[in-house]
């Protein structure tokens, strides 16, 4: 049985030359937000030994919305009749773009949330609200007027 923080996906890789192959995708316990993504099959040579980090977040969001950060583009297609992503991998000549299907992808996107939950979203500090609704007087309003 695989760790549950891992899974081996088919994928189509649409690059000149490609074809079916898989990729892996892992969770490091070290950074539980980042995928690292690495290729492998017979299609898959010209990309063998390299790997991608991209957020949890982002790929979770390309399940249903276009979407692109750095030189990592996502966007939801459909594949034969059923839901699906594209993935491009920018980074220089020779960018591997694939596509899978979203099913298995999100099943074990929703495995991770469960062992690594989303960090929740930054906020700003909240406001003082005493100070805001009191402020302090300005200088020149605290000290009385000099006396003729």
């Amino acid at each position: 049985m695989q760790d549950p923080m891992e899974t081996d996906l088919a994928v189509l890789l649409l690059t000149p030359g490609g074809g079916p192959a898989r990729a892996r995708l892992r969770l490091p316990a070290e950074h539980p937000h980042r995928i690292r993504l690495a290729l492998h099959g017979r299609y898959a040579t010209a990309w063998t030994g390299r790997h991608w980090t991209l957020p949890r977040g982002l790929l979770a969001e390309g399940l249903f919305r276009p979407c692109r950060q750095g030189g990592v583009r996502i966007r939801p297609i459909v594949l034969d009749g059923r839901r699906g992503i594209r993935l491009t991998l920018a980074e220089g000549p020779g960018e591997p773009m694939l596509e899978t299907a979203a099913a298995p992808l999100g099943a074990w996107l929703e495995q991770t949330l469960r062992h690594a939950p989303a960090r929740p979203p930054r906020r700003p500090p909240a406001p003082d609200w005493e100070e805001l609704l009191h402020p302090a007087p300005l200088p020149w309003l605290r000290t009385p007027p000099p006396t003729p």
